[in-house]
């Protein structure tokens, strides 16, 4: 086996010793640490000059490159103050012509239409905006008015444009672009200022924006040098200084119009109309217009250049008084040095270095260093050997394999421990080997990375496993470290591999049992929630969340009581008692809980403790079901029963007032049954379409149909039409028992007993008040035998004229006209639904 010794390089005190010239490195100051060409002292000093006033002139450099920085973002920051100044001005003086519109707008003249009243008023408004005028236009784009033109005068069409449109969509006024004003007869933009009367477009005003305005406030915010402009949403010149007249209305700059592509606001270098290279700083407006300020580079820069030249003559002059004066103190050092190199190389030799004095304080002082450790390098090369032995006994106690190499990835030590972590007869073998032997085929790269690691002086760590000398399978984690000689130049490789075979089952068996509950826990198809002992969420998974509508962070942030419906925090705190005393091992409740939205919820909850293993409490297992549909069918039964028995004494009721008045009018038993059974038939026949429909509604045209269907070979004589309308369970009922006595009549008497009678069912919806309607439902025969008024009531009559109105609190007209009978029922919106009757005709 190698000896350890092998792990630290050694040389001979004598004549190879390196620490002898390292530590006369150090006391020279790292003069020699680093290769170099042979210099002599005045050389080495002239270096040293330049060597510091190079990273001087760097710093002046990057010092001088702040200040022009400086000196540009202040320029920079200054002109993009300037712009948005001027723009926030822009967006006054039009806030200003808005004013005055919306001061207009209300006028009592313009509202009643005495344009030269407006007119007046038009000018002596505008008087606080010199240059400004007025005109007015129609919705159809006509001007009606302008300050420009007396009235009665002719003006031009203007036609309906896209501005005034947008602002009468928005109710807002709206800024133009650039245009040629028909009144004007000037390229100016104008303000668009809809006037609206009860809701509807009125007037559209139109205020003329006077560029001289927007001239007047550029000139005071820029200096002689600069290029101001403002354009419009087209990137056409509102207004430009210089050359005003000849811009206005034109495009903008190519360059300007690019960086308004880019960014809304900015900065660009580009060359204005004149041609001159500029620096443009632009900001927008809230109109959608852009200020653009725009300096000749050559202005910008004339500060720039003075600093280069200031910068540039001190840093020459201070560079050149160095050297003169390092070139000086070199004739004094040199002979010092060669001194200090006399005794370093005798120290090299092994001798001992005797201490000398010479006039400079730091050469004294290495004297003295270089003779201390001239007697220091034998103690060492004593403590060296000790180290050694030390070192092998620290690697032959380490539990894990440890392996020590070359670069190559040869073995050269190995301890005691791996014989039985690799199940080998003796460490020898492995002497010499290389170590990607002992791994399978897919480490080989993985090794030799590991090895190049080390080589460059890093750790490095993985995990891999690799069989035993007997075949068994273990996984390693293995850390491989750099071994350095004394100048801290990695010279091997040492490799730690602990055994973690047992430790990686027990996790991975872990993982599997916790991905198996994630799993149960998070798809089941009931909420589950943790809960501690002081009724805050541990976890919870995504069905309780869904069924509370918190998200899952939301949910862990609250507590088991403060989303329970107060009414059953009491149960739920008393069945929380009897788990932690052991009463009952869990318990199960139905319970309310708030959720987010701020609605009750219905949840069946089953509750279990959780224990460690000494039988501590920990949580609560919380199991929830989402019961409202339950709930609700639940409360629905009870709600049926009672209607139910509501509804049962209602048509006992109409059965024993039907009977009543039939036996009255009946003069036979037979008559009796017949009419009783028929009337039963068309009680019925309202009946199954309330069933049908929950007992909620029918509708008109369905109930119609239905009554009128057991008059069989009529319905080519039957005219039914009339909104969709769907009635209440007693407007059916009633409206159902009229129709029945009404058909019955005409079959018997009216127009149907005729082979040439028709009948005719319409109902409409008239509006009563400004949200009233009620129902007007009209029967009228044509083509009968003549009509002539009853000379007494029946039941059928009471039917149609009276019962029918007094139970629907509605109204009944009755026309006995010889053509041909007439039935008029209105009935207010209480007995049908009006929300039902927007679109189509349920008439056949």
């Amino acid at each position: 086996m190698s000896s350890v010794d092998e792990l630290t390089p050694r040389q001979d005190a004598v004549e190879t010793n390196v620490e002898a010239p390292a530590i006369a490195a150090s006391a020279l100051g790292g003069l020699f640490l680093i290769s170099m060409p042979a210099m002599s002292m005045r050389q080495l000093l002239a270096a040293i000059v330049l060597a510091t006033a190079l990273p001087l002139v760097a710093l002046a450099l990057l010092v001088h490159q702040q200040l022009v920085a400086n000196e540009r973002q202040a320029s920079r920051a200054s002109m993009m103050i300037n712009a948005r100044s001027l723009a926030a001005l822009i967006d006054n003086e039009i806030d200003i012509h808005i004013a005055v519109a919306a001061t207009l707008a209300t006028s009592r003249a313009l509202e009643i239409g005495d344009l030269v009243s407006f007119q007046r008023q038009s000018k002596l408004a505008l008087e606080i905006i010199p240059g400004a005028w007025l005109s007015l236009s129609d919705p159809d784009g006509r001007f009606v008015m302008s300050t420009l033109l007396d009235i009665g005068q002719p003006l031009p069409p203007r036609g309906k444009l896209d501005i005034m449109a947008a602002a009468w969509a928005t109710g807002k006024p709206q800024v133009s672009n650039v245009v040629m004003g028909p009144l004007s007869k000037r390229r100016n933009a104008f303000i668009e200022y809809p006037v609206f009367k009860a809701g509807a477009p009125l007037y559209t005003m139109v205020i003329g924006l006077n560029p001289d305005r927007f001239l007047n406030l550029m000139r005071n915010k820029s200096d002689a040098t600069a290029v101001a402009g403002i354009v419009d949403r087209q990137q056409k010149f509102v207004a430009r200084i210089p050359d005003h007249e000849a811009r206005v209305g034109t495009l903008a700059s190519e360059g300007w119009r690019a960086a308004l592509a880019r960014a809304p606001e900015g900065f660009a270098e580009t060359q204005t109309l004149e041609g001159e290279l500029s620096l443009m700083a632009y900001s927008p407006t809230r109109a959608g217009w852009t200020m653009g300020l725009a300096i000749p580079m050559t202005v910008l820069e004339a500060p720039v250049r003075r600093i280069l030249w200031t910068t540039g003559l001190i840093g020459s002059v201070l560079a050149l008084l160095g050297l003169t004066l390092a070139l000086g103190l070199g004739r004094r050092l040199s002979r010092t040095v060669t001194q200090l190199e006399t005794a370093a190389r005798m120290m090299g030799r092994g001798a001992i270095v005797p201490p000398e004095a010479f006039p400079i304080a730091e050469a004294t002082s290495i004297s003295q260093a270089l003779s201390t450790s001239s007697r220091e390098l034998a103690r060492r090369e004593t403590a060296l050997r000790e180290s050694e032995l030390f070192s092998r006994t620290v690697l032959e106690a380490n539990p894990d394999c440890v392996k020590v190499g070359d670069f190559s990835g040869r073995l050269e030590f190995v301890n005691q421990s791996a014989v039985c972590l690799l199940e080998l007869a003796s460490c020898d073998v492995l002497i010499g080997q290389k170590w990607e032997t002992l791994w399978p085929h897919s480490q080989a790269q993985r090794i030799r990375d590991a090895i190049a690691a080390a080589q460059s002086g890093r750790e490095s760590r993985f995990t891999a496993a690799s069989l035993t000398a007997k075949g068994a399978e273990k996984i390693w984690d293995v850390v491989v470290s750099p071994v350095l000689d004394l100048r801290g130049r990695p010279i091997k490789f040492l490799a730690s591999s602990r055994d973690i075979t047992g430790r990686t089952i027990a996790e991975k068996t872990l993982r599997d049992s916790e991905a198996r509950f994630r799993g149960t826990f998070e798809t089941t198809a009931v909420g589950i929630a943790h809960v501690g002992l002081d009724a805050t969420f541990h976890a919870v998974n995504q069905r309780l969340c869904e069924m509370l509508g918190y998200s899952r962070d939301e949910l862990l942030a609250k507590t088991f009581q403060g989303i329970t419906f107060t009414d059953d925090i009491a149960a739920y705190l008393e069945n929380e008692r009897k788990l932690l005393a052991g009463e009952v091992s869990a318990y199960t409740m139905d319970t309310r809980y708030i959720r987010n939205d701020g609605t009750i919820i219905w949840i069946g909850l089953t509750v279990a403790l959780q224990c460690d293993a000494f039988g501590a409490p920990q949580y609560f297992i919380a199991m929830m079901r989402d019961i409202a549909a339950r709930k609700d069918a639940q409360d629905h039964q009870r709600f049926l029963l009672r209607e139910l028995a509501h509804r049962s004494k209602n048509q006992l009721s109409i059965i024993q007032s039907m009977a009543n008045q039939t036996a009255r009018s009946a003069a036979t038993l037979a008559e009796f049954r017949t009419n009783f059974s028929d009337r039963l038939r068309s009680l019925a026949a309202s009946t199954d379409l309330l069933v049908d429909q929950n007992w909620t509604s029918v509708s008109l045209a369905d109930l119609v149909h239905s009554q009128l269907a057991p008059f069989t070979g009529v319905e080519r004589r039957l005219i039914c039409e009339g909104p969709r309308v769907s009635l209440t369970a007693n407007a059916a009922q009633a409206i159902g028992l009229a129709l029945h006595e009404l058909a019955t009549n005409c079959v018997k008497y009216g127009a149907w007993s005729s082979p040439a009678g028709t009948l005719t069912v319409r109902w409409t919806l008239d509006r009563n008040g400004a949200a009233e309607t009620s129902l007007r439902l009209s029967w009228c025969e044509r083509g009968g035998p003549a009509v002539t008024p009853p000379t007494r009531k029946g039941f059928g009559h009471i039917v149609v004229e009276d019962m029918v109105a007094q139970k629907l609190d509605g109204q009944v007209e009755m026309a006995f006209d010889p053509q041909g009978l007439g039935w008029t029922l209105t009935i207010p919106e209480a007995s049908y639904r009006a929300d039902a009757i927007r679109s189509g005709r349920d008439g056949q």
